[in-house]
């Protein structure tokens, strides 16, 4: 079971002064792994750097609250606000450069959220993706037309050494920049369309099986499919779908013939000194993720007897992303561990 807790636009709130320890910290989101170390090494360090490679390499997922922390976005290459802000600020502070989370109400021009949440061409589409995922938003109506969509959206906010290089050179921080990693706009395109290019008569497949199943018209049920005949059915298919494209496209990559999306990326030297979009309304900042913004997964196994609660166990989704669950429970009695040997060795208990 996946949940999240009521959220706030007023949670945490904390003035922007001077940085403090915490904006250093590790935390259940931002932990400084391995592979978090290297990529900060790799990138020597630098915010600015940073900011690009995260910014031009993590796709966006429209999807609320932390899910995935900063080493399974790293690892994923696909996530939320929530999680590209962890990863940006996991590879600052491992760094040294003073970051955290700042939440805020914001602005979109409609046709560049078209494009952020996935390539859509129906602007009423934008309002479903966003509320179907749990992020607050509403759209904006004028003259009968979307005109731009609100939301709630997390970003970072870090203390750069901004005066005078903009962030180009850091020495020593100066003043807090907010960036958004995870606000870009995509270059979609088309895969090749195999069904027009290499037909595939349904029809006349499913008049084969039916000629030599056994169909049952009282309960809808077909057994005895030829099933050798459903293997080199689809093989054959498979041969003229490869045919057809080594033919037509012996130079296609995977991209070209699926279709792909590819981040516009940006590289300008210096940090940008406002967000890329409208900000109405300053919710809040915080050094580490709040408990309400946290996504979470319980296990739950009741007592059939009813004589207690049972068994439930709730841990945040950061947590555990990427790793595996196990669950193992002592035997109450002798009776019961000589009944788990005896399953284990295949033999029947006594």
């Amino acid at each position: 079971q996946f949940a999240f807790a009521d959220s706030s636009p007023f949670l945490l709130a904390q003035a922007t002064g001077q940085p403090s320890a915490d904006d250093l910290a590790e935390t259940p989101e931002v932990q400084f792994t391995d592979a978090i170390r290297a990529k900060a090494q790799e990138l020597g360090g630098n915010p600015l750097k940073i900011y690009e490679w995260v910014r031009n390499n993590i796709e966006y997922a429209p999807t609320y609250g932390s899910i995935q922390g900063a080493d399974m976005c790293l690892q994923s290459k696909i996530c939320n606000d929530m999680d590209t802000a962890s990863l940006l600020i996991a590879l600052l502070r491992v760094s040294g450069v003073y970051s955290h989370y700042e939440l805020s109400t914001i602005e979109i021009p409609i046709e560049k959220a078209m494009n952020w949440v996935g390539g859509v061409t129906d602007p009423k589409m934008v309002g479903t993706i966003l509320a179907t995922n749990g992020i607050p938003a509403k759209v904006l109506i004028s003259g009968g037309a979307i005109k731009a969509v609100q939301l709630e959206h997390v970003y970072v906010k870090a203390w750069i050494d901004y005066i005078p290089s903009r962030g180009a050179v850091h020495k020593q921080g100066d003043t807090w920049i907010p960036l958004d990693p995870s606000f870009k706009q995509y270059i979609y395109t088309q895969g090749i369309d195999i069904q027009t290019a290499v037909q595939f008569d349904a029809q006349t497949f499913t008049n084969q099986l039916l000629s030599t199943a056994t169909t049952n018209t009282v309960d809808g049920s077909v057994t005895n499919v030829n099933s050798a005949l459903v293997q080199q059915t689809m093989q054959d298919y498979q041969t003229q779908v490869q045919n057809y494209i080594q033919q037509n496209y012996s130079n296609a990559t995977v991209g070209d013939v699926l279709g792909k999306k590819e981040i516009i990326k940006q590289e300008f030297g210096i940090l940008p000194e406002t967000l890329p979009y409208k900000r109405l309304l300053l919710g809040s900042e915080f050094t580490q993720v709040p408990d309400n913004l946290r996504g979470t997964m319980s296990f739950s196994i009741p007592d059939p007897t009813g004589a207690s609660a049972g068994l439930t166990y709730t841990t945040s989704l950061p947590q555990i992303a990427g790793k595996k669950i196990t669950l193992s429970f002592s035997p109450a009695t002798a009776n019961d561990q000589a009944v788990i040997d005896s399953l284990q060795l295949g033999r029947e208990p006594t």
